[in-house]
Formats: structure tokens, sequence, C-alpha cells
């Protein structure tokens, strides 16, 4: 292909949504949508993005399971958890089903706080439960596997 040929067919090029596309929610916060997909590599990254931006507010996760892991898919949930409590967040939502309580028993395990940690079983809790809870100065990610449907907490609360 020609130089002129690459960068054309670069221009034409749409990127999925959902994937650490930061938005405003109703009540101003920042809400980092990263709720395309998810591995234990992408989770972690998510993390490190929302401790890197400016907070004045809380400082959350809501990570929702991850699939198509295989075996492998208890450790590296505990490996998430692990990581999202040695991030010093202010809360920590975990949502499906075992393997998110999994994470969330990593995490308390690793020394984060009980009343940090909650676990739902779907996305339409956690919208019920921390929807309205947003602040205008906090910053939230939103990380997991399409399965779990977090993209639509972020459509609930933007």
């Amino acid at each position: 292909m020609t130089p002129e040929q690459i960068d054309a067919a670069f221009r034409g090029l749409t990127i999925t949504g959902h994937r650490q596309e930061i938005k405003r929610a109703k009540s101003g916060a920042r809400v980092i949508d990263d709720s395309y997909n998810a591995s234990a590599e992408s989770m972690a990254a998510g993390l490190d993005l929302l401790c890197s931006l400016s907070c004045r507010g809380s400082r959350m996760a809501i990570l929702g399971e991850m699939g198509e892991m295989g075996d492998e898919a208890p450790c590296m949930h505990e490996l998430v958890g692990a990581y999202a409590a040695a991030k010093k967040l202010d809360m920590l939502a975990c949502v499906g089903g075992e393997l998110a309580q999994l994470m969330a028993d990593a995490a308390r395990m690793m020394g984060m706080d009980e009343d940090r940690i909650q676990v739902f079983s779907d996305y339409q809790q956690v919208l019920d439960r921390m929807g309205g809870a947003l602040e205008k100065h906090d910053v939230v990610l939103v990380k997991g596997s399409r399965f779990v449907e977090l993209d639509r907490f972020v459509e609930g609360v933007c």
C-alpha cells in the first residue's frame, strides 16, 4: 500500500465506543466508560487511569466480571480484586456472580475496608443503589465484559 492509501484507511476507521471514553454523569461526576470488554491487564490499566486523574471527590471503580478466561478465571478475578485494593479506592463495586464475589473477597483480604466494597448481581442493582449517589467531583471507572452490561449503567447515569 502507498502512504496515501494507508492514511486514507486510517481516516476511515471508526472506533468502537465504550473504550476509555470519559463522560459526564448527570450529577457532573466524570465516568470513565470502559465497558466494552475486559481482561485482567485491561482492568489494571483502567484502574491505573482512574488513579492518574485528578479527583476532588470520591474515586470509585465499578468492575464487572471478565469473560472467556477458562480455568484461569478465578485467579484472574482475585488478582484484579487485589490490584484494586492496592489502589486505595474510596469504593469498589464488583458486578456479577461468583467471580465478582471472588474479586471482592480478594480486595478485602488485601486490606480494603469492608465498608468500601460492594457486590451487585447486575447493572440494574448498581444503577438503583449507586446511580443517584454520584457527586459532582467524583471519578468513576466502569469496566467489565460485555455480558455484564455495564454500558447500561453508564447510559443510566449519563
